[in-house]
């Protein structure tokens, strides 16, 4: 019965290390996204800044510009965290964790003796303390990546609300200088008295 626990545990660990690979590979691509997105924005800020003059484009600008940086921002630390996560130490002197088992007092010969002299119920308390503490490490790096996903959202709605307002900040400043052009156009007489 015992060896069908062990293995039991053994599909358990498979399990969380899968999970944990996906949740690095996920929070990977976020930071990455976030941090390329992050410099865009940076990079465009001053031709988007000089796109209309108005006190509301510019204030509506600053509050659209500010949520997508902070947004990014959560997202590439949520990202971060999520790669370099908690990791407790499941039990003392696991036979199953590379932390002990890399520096196994004795060495490799110790350690071999260690596994060999292991009872089923010791190998199997061991398997279920390392499957705990990495359902603990993959819970948490899945929070993260959660947030992180949360944030990007918040971003990309941010975004398009920034695509509207600077659609509409230069179809007005295009108007303006329309209708400025215009009125020059139209009265040649004031001209003349401003350049006479």
């Amino acid at each position: 019965m015992t060896d069908n626990k062990i293995t039991f545990q053994l599909e358990v660990l498979k399990r969380h290390d899968a999970h944990i690979t996906s949740a690095n590979t996920k929070s990977g691509m976020i930071l990455s996204f976030g941090v390329a997105s992050l410099g865009v924005l940076i990079a465009l800020m001053p031709h988007f800044w000089s796109l209309n003059n108005g006190v509301w484009y510019k204030s509506t600008l600053i509050i659209i510009a500010l949520t997508i940086f902070i947004g990014l921002l959560s997202a590439i630390i949520c990202s971060f965290l999520a790669l370099f996560p908690n990791t407790m130490p499941g039990s003392r002197n696991s036979l199953v964790s590379f932390v002990h088992t890399s520096s196994f007092d004795g060495g490799a010969e110790a350690y071999f003796q260690a596994v060999k002299n292991a009872t089923d119920d010791e190998s199997l308390k061991d398997l279920c303390y390392q499957s705990h503490t990495l359902s603990v490490v993959a819970a948490g790096k899945f929070s993260n990546v959660k947030n992180a996903v949360r944030a990007i959202k918040v971003s990309f709605l941010s975004t398009l609300a920034l695509v509207v307002c600077l659609i509409v900040g230069s179809a007005v400043e295009i108007n303006s200088s329309e209708k400025a052009s215009q009125a020059q156009q139209q009265d040649p007489k004031s001209q003349v008295k401003q350049n006479g």
